[in-house]
């Protein structure tokens, strides 16, 4: 199948990066400090405070930037699961699904997903995927 735009994987890219950011510093915060007192943070965690809320602003305009364009129907679909999939991993679910839809518009596509060849078509908005049979000839 071919990749993502590579706009689009750019953008997915930006909020993984933001997300370790994020990681990471929280990370450092949860680390016992003799510095920090009741008072407040020693300034290296106070540091780590500050770019954790500039992270999570930047985060949330690259979010905001990779949802743009992206179908509302796609969105919904799978932004109103009621799990804990994070941000990102949801970002790149509608971007995959929308490249499923667009490589699939002018009928079933045969194509190898890793574990196997696959037939990807429409059945009206709803992309439809089936194991190739062995013999079928796709």
């Amino acid at each position: 199948m071919p990749p993502l735009d590579p706009q689009v994987s750019a953008k997915i890219g930006t909020l993984q990066s933001l997300d370790d950011a994020i990681a990471y510093r929280l990370g450092r915060l949860n680390v016992p400090c003799q510095s920090c007192g009741p008072g407040g943070r020693c300034p290296e965690h106070a540091s780590d405070e500050h770019l954790i809320a500039n992270y999570q602003d930047r985060y949330a305009a690259a979010f905001q930037d990779a949802m743009a364009g992206m179908d509302p129907g796609d969105i919904a679909l799978i932004m109103s699961q009621d799990d804990d999939t994070p941000p990102t991993a949801a970002a790149f679910s509608i971007a995959v699904l929308a490249r499923l839809r667009e490589i699939a518009a002018d009928g079933p596509v045969v194509t190898d997903l890793g574990d196997g060849t696959v037939v990807i078509e429409m059945d009206g908005p709803v992309i439809i995927e089936h194991p190739l049979e062995p013999g079928s000839g796709g």
